[in-house]
């Protein structure tokens, strides 16, 4: 028998508010414990407990963007031209996609999801665009195309211990409160369910819309002190945080407080540090790499 996400999605499927079950018809999901009402759009569930976080436009918020800031302005042309020049990504990231359909994903993420066992529910938390695997259950917080459910993770619309695990990757830096998604997590969790998380360490700010904090080794284990920690590695190395650390410091320093001088010379540097991510091929694995790491990650279980 085959995998069917949509009949799983329907089982696991809860009220964000009180944790029950839900009823599905005709494009309205309602819970009958507490009669709060939501909807689907293009067959995907949108459970918020309040408000919407987003406008469900699909589109990536461009909140503070420099193109945003100009969009209606003369400039803007000139402004959407620099962006087409953008140099490669300043981190060094292995990436390889689990099959053809799916996105590529760093192989720490890999590694993790092949440890887990094939008949394995896995949830990714921030999915945006990303599709680790076609059968994985993505959740953010718009229609991206690589989400199956729409919600918050700090009331995920799922019932108990509904995943044997959870992938958060560059989300828990952009949340107000991120003790509650940890709670949540573990709630979702099946027991001995494990969670992998993925977050910056020495990185620029990047806001999306909001960029609120970093993570250590210590930092990640205070967060998810629920868990039983399995293991703390680095993910993107000393390199990468120094690449993008100058080149953002040069653009800085020669920009003379000018957005567009700004724009320009973050391009223009980008090409010229960008090759020095290349080093953590070496340094990733560098026993003392996570004193400087751009991104570290974290396993753990729930015991």
């Amino acid at each position: 028998m085959g995998f069917n996400k949509n009949k799983i999605i329907a089982d696991i499927l809860a009220c964000p508010i009180c944790h029950k079950g839900v009823e599905l018809d005709s494009g309205v999901i309602f819970c009958s414990h507490c009669s709060k009402k939501f909807e689907s759009r293009k067959g995907i569930p949108i459970l918020f407990p309040g408000k919407p976080i987003s406008d469900l436009s699909g589109e990536p918020s461009a909140h503070g963007s420099f193109k945003e800031k100009f969009r209606n302005t003369p400039i803007y042309p000139i402004v959407k031209s620099l962006s087409r020049l953008s140099p490669p990504d300043s981190s060094f990231v292995r990436r390889k996609s689990l099959d053809k359909q799916s996105s590529p994903s760093s192989i720490y993420v890999r590694k993790f999801v092949r440890s887990l066992g094939r008949d394995a529910l896995i949830l990714d938390l921030g999915s945006d665009s990303r599709r680790i695997s076609q059968e994985i259950i993505g959740l953010d917080i718009d229609l991206f195309s690589g989400v199956d459910v729409v919600g918050d993770a700090e009331a995920l619309p799922f019932k108990n211990n509904s995943f044997d695990a959870v992938i958060i990757q560059d989300v828990l830096e952009h949340i107000p409160y991120p003790d509650k998604v940890a709670s949540e997590i573990h709630r979702v969790l099946k027991k001995g369910g494990k969670v992998y998380a993925d977050t910056p360490f020495i990185q620029v700010y990047h806001g999306s819309p909001k960029d609120y904090r970093r993570f250590t080794y210590e930092g990640h284990e205070t967060l998810f002190n629920k868990f039983k920690t399995v293991s703390l590695g680095v993910s993107t190395g000393p390199s990468s945080t120094f690449a993008l650390t100058l080149r953002y410091y040069l653009a800085t320093l020669f920009s003379f407080n000018s957005s567009l001088l700004f724009t320009l010379w973050l391009n223009v540097f980008g090409w010229v540090t960008f090759p020095i991510k290349y080093l953590d091929f070496f340094l990733n694995d560098h026993k003392k790499a996570y004193l400087m790491a751009s991104s570290t990650y974290y396993i753990g279980k729930k015991i």
